[in-house]
């Protein structure tokens, strides 16, 4: 950590001005120590492991760096305030008044330079300390290797099957003095042997062939890791016994199972945000964070990254998520190993916190009361407090924050907050800060004030209105999320000013001076990026400005006519701004909400300009008639079309190949989700379909790849299963969609199901999900996919059995005219959440269910006339017996039988077995 100190401070004090008139000799002092120990840090470091006294000296090195580092970031925070004060000052010269709502009384100059001064003399002695020590090691000048900016130790690893590896170990077995190792070049066959056989090797074949068993258990479970085979080398080196060598193994297994998954886009912005990125301005820190990133991907310190999608309705295929990776257990100890002080610190808030100066990160873990303040008097040297798990309402208290602090990065999503925030102001330190999902209405003024900061996160504040209005002064912020706030109304002016910035997800448009779409022309912007209030525009030439084209970093992008409240737009103008708001070619998602004109722009009805598209939504576009060529686009993944009133086809036939045409006659070779909802005109997929009785060229429509089919309030379309006029099961059309794993069938008023056959049964063979709603002729369900694992039947009062699926996990059953429910339990043997709500003449439980021998969780609602037990003791009390939980509510009956103290007799006293009374409050049952 203090080698990437070193150099941002370097960097800043070597600066002209940076350091101020009267501190000079100080900071001059400290810049000559920081020069003399970056050279030979990485040497030094090379030692920290072997040698305890080295150990030492970088423990206090890195200490009295983190001090330093904060003296010189607070002569930064002073620059960068008296920047915005200068900025505050209007044309005339007269203050705009912005700043002194933050209530900041500035420190007379000789009071700060007094403080600064005593502080900074402290720590160039210390310093002066360390350099003398240093001079007993005889460091030699390291060279770091990989990234720039962090060193890496390279080793002479290859990546080899564990196969290998045990046919390398095998051989070791036939000699026992003379050691032959056989293997291709590289497949580090010298490492592994230097490493495991110091002397004779001892072992038995059969204790070999155990070990034999176990090390490929072992490499199996790590993937092969270099830095684990290197490890298990050196433990195993000076082992003579079998029993020593079990033991290693077990050990290592210990260490490397598990893991702590952690966010990587979170995890870079934290690298920063505590300095150990060194930038000197010419690279950008979150590109070189990247690279680092993945060279201990490379490195084999992270593993199993992947990209999990954050849609909050379940869908698979949403281009967006966040890459989330494992660090082993095996990593996490190296790591607090040689780097004691900066260890993560797991607390436990349901304990008492142990005051601990040397812990710089903390981990909060528990769901008791934060309290922030509390948190950095125990831990006044911590740069880093995070919340990882976001615990939904988690309680925090913000008052009377310890000034000054040396903290960098607080990250407690999902948050309901108690106090002050403008206590906020305190951490001119803070350089991360994520609120994100929290209850807060406003973020106080005197955040703006926080000019280090670089990434603020308010994302899903759903009760946001307001942010700091002098929010342009937070030059340094670079990353601004501001996503599904729908309170959010307008955005602070001039945000133009923050030329840093590069994540902007959204951008309310304003007509006044300050809050036009101009404020964004200067950005370099990248990732998501949501225009709203596009009707605003009234000079196209503002939008031709914005210049999209250029913004190469962008890969989704929303452009809204209206606010977040539907609201279809009346302008003139809206093909124009349309065609000026041109994207660059590579974007992967693209939303177009309210636009008001019935024509596309050239560009979005270019297919080639479209290539690289993964999604497309349109939404309340009310006057388009077409939708743009994008079936033979070769990634669209995901196509939604969403209350698009005039649109009565998909795609006309005069646009699709015919034979012996060039390219490929494939629709939708990529889509995975379609979705249409509220299409209130659509008849047909392709124009002129119902004319015909068949699809275009005489070919059935097909998606080949379809995962999930969404079509809600279609009533005219007569050709898929939600058609109101359905009356068979469509097995011809669905038999097209083999890759189909979820099926909403919904508001069919004619659908039976009746077909000629005795047992309708449909080719969907990976189907995973069944949702049939409104349907109230359906009295038969048809076989499907014997791998259904959820199923909802909602109003479907004919409906007497139950599918038997032994593989069902997740049954919701409701229709308020039952008054027994559908047969068919003795086959759900895997069953293990069930609820039944709405089910109005529901009096008992029928006895088949006590065949739920894997029932965990049961869920009754508004059954008010439900009795759960009879006189007799049942099979069926012996299944609620082993419920894990139960929850009842709005169920009158059982509310008397509880209060007579009936139930209590089947259902054991624990604290996830509760009964909720008429109303919504929950008592436990005890």
């Amino acid at each position: 950590m203090a080698g990437a100190l070193i150099s941002g401070m370097v960097s800043l004090l070597s600066k002209p001005g940076f350091i101020p008139a009267g501190l000079e000799e100080e900071g001059q002092n400290l810049l000559a120590q920081l020069s003399q120990i970056q050279p030979v840090l990485a040497g030094a470091e090379n030692h920290v492991i072997d040698d305890e006294r080295v150990r030492k000296w970088l423990t206090n090195l890195n200490a009295a760096t983190c001090d330093a580092d904060d003296l010189v970031d607070e002569l930064n925070y002073e620059k960068l305030c008296a920047e915005a004060e200068n900025d505050d000052r209007a044309a005339d010269g007269v203050s705009t008044g912005l700043l002194s709502l933050c209530k900041i009384s500035s420190r007379k100059k000789n009071t700060f330079q007094n403080e600064i001064r005593s502080k900074l003399k402290e720590v160039v002695e210390r310093m002066d300390n360390i350099v003398v020590s240093m001079g007993d090691f005889k460091f030699e000048k390291g060279v770091k290797e990989g990234v720039d900016g962090v060193a890496f130790a390279r080793g002479e690893f290859e990546f080899i099957e564990p196969e290998e590896v045990v046919v390398v170990l095998s051989r070791v077995v036939i000699t026992v003095r003379v050691i032959s190792i056989v293997g291709v070049g590289g497949s580090g066959k010298k490492t592994l042997a230097q490493s495991v056989i110091g002397k004779d090797c001892c072992l038995s074949e059969a204790d070999m062939d155990l070990l034999q068993r176990r090390l490929r258990q072992e490499l199996h479970g790590t993937m092969g890791v270099p830095l684990f085979l290197n490890m298990l080398g050196s433990l195993m080196r000076f082992k003579k016994e079998p029993a020593e060598w079990r033991e290693v193994l077990h050990q290592l297994h210990q260490l490397g199972k598990g893991g702590h998954v952690m966010d990587k886009d979170i995890m870079i912005k934290l690298w920063i945000a505590n300095g150990l990125i060194d930038s000197d301005g010419s690279t950008n820190p979150e590109f070189k964070g990247d690279l680092i990133f993945n060279e201990l991907v490379m490195r084999y310190f992270f593993q199993d990254v992947k990209r999990v999608h954050r849609d909050v309705f379940g869908n698979n295929h949403e281009y967006h998520g966040r890459v989330v990776f494992k660090v082993l257990d095996l990593v996490h100890d190296l790591a607090r190993l040689v780097a004691p002080r900066d260890h993560y610190y797991n607390s436990e808030l349901n304990q008492s916190i142990i005051q601990n100066e040397e812990v710089g990160h903390v981990s909060i873990t528990g769901d008791s009361t934060l309290d922030i303040a509390m948190a950095i008097k125990a831990w006044p040297n911590a740069r880093s407090v995070l919340s990882p798990v976001e615990l939904l309402g988690r309680a925090v208290m913000c008052d009377d924050f310890p000034k000054p602090n040396s903290l960098r990065a607080l990250h407690v999503r999902s948050s309901l907050f108690h106090g002050d925030l403008s206590e906020l102001k305190h951490m001119k330190h803070l350089r991360y800060l994520d609120l994100s999902g929290s209850m807060i209405k406003t973020l106080p003024e005197a955040t703006s004030t926080l000019y280090c900061m670089q990434t603020l996160n308010l994302s899903k504040c759903l009760l946001l209105c307001q942010l700091p209005k002098g929010m342009r002064y937070m030059r340094s912020l670079r990353h601004l999320s501001v996503d599904r706030c729908p309170r959010l109304k307008k955005m602070p002016a001039h945000l133009g000013h923050l030329n840093c910035l590069q994540t902007l997800t959204t951008y309310i448009i304003g007509e006044d001076a300050g809050y036009s779409i101009g404020e964004i022309k200067g950005l370099n912007l990248g990732g998501l990026l949501e225009l709203y209030n596009l009707r605003k525009v009234k000079v196209v030439a503002e939008a031709n400005e914005v210049d999209l084209i250029a913004k190469k970093g962008l890969e989704s992008l929303s452009l809204c006519w209206g606010g977040q409240q539907y609201i279809v737009s009346k302008a003139t103008n809206d093909f124009h701004v349309l065609e000026a708001l041109k994207p660059h070619v590579g974007l992967k998602v693209l939303k177009i909400q309210q636009y008001g004109d019935p024509k596309f722009a050239d560009w979005l009805a270019n297919p080639v300009y479209l290539k690289n598209l993964v999604e497309l939504h349109l939404i309340l576009c009310t006057e388009l008639k077409t939708v743009p060529s994008v079936w033979h686009l070769p990634y669209l993944q995901v196509l939604s079309l969403k209350y698009m009133n005039r649109l009565s086809y998909i795609f006309g036939s005069s646009s699709l190949p015919g034979e012996g045409s060039e390219g490929s006659s494939e629709l939708f070779p990529a889509l995975k989700r379609l979705v249409l909802i509220g299409m209130k005109s659509l008849k047909e997929w392709r124009e002129g379909e119902a004319v015909q009785g068949e699809v275009a060229h005489g070919t059935m429509l097909n998606f080949p790849v379809l995962d999930e089919l969404e079509i809600i309030s279609c009533p005219k379309l007569e050709t898929m299963p939600s058609a109101p006029d359905l009356v068979a099961w469509p097995k011809e059309e669905l038999g097209c969609l083999i890759r189909l794993r979820r099926l909403s069938i919904r508001v069919c008023k004619h659908l039976t199901g009746s077909s000629a056959e005795p047992s309708i049964e449909l080719n969907l063979p990976e189907l995973e999900s069944l949702e049939i709603y409104g349907c109230p002729l359906l009295a038969e369900i048809p076989k499907c996919s014997p791998y259904l694992q959820d199923l909802e039947l909602d109003e479907c009062p004919k409906i007497t059995s139950i599918p038997s699926n032994s593989w069902l996990k997740t049954l919701y059953i409701s229709c308020t005219t039952w008054t027994s429910l559908p047969n068919g339990w003795e086959q759900l043997t895997k069953l293990n959440s069930l609820r039944i709500t709405e089910c109005y003449s529901l009096t008992d439980l029928p006895d088949e269910m006590a065949a739920l021998t894997s029932l965990n969780a049961l869920i009754i609602n508004e059954c008010p006339r439900l009795k759960l037990r009879s006189t007799q003791h049942s099979d069926l009390d012996d299944m609620l017996s082993r419920l894990e939980l139960l929850k009842i509510s709005k169920c009158a009956d059982v509310k008397n039988s509880a209060e007579r103290g009936v139930l209590f007799t089947i259902i054991p006293a624990a604290p996830h077995k509760i009964i909720y009374p008429n109303d919504d409050h929950c008592s436990k049952v005890i």
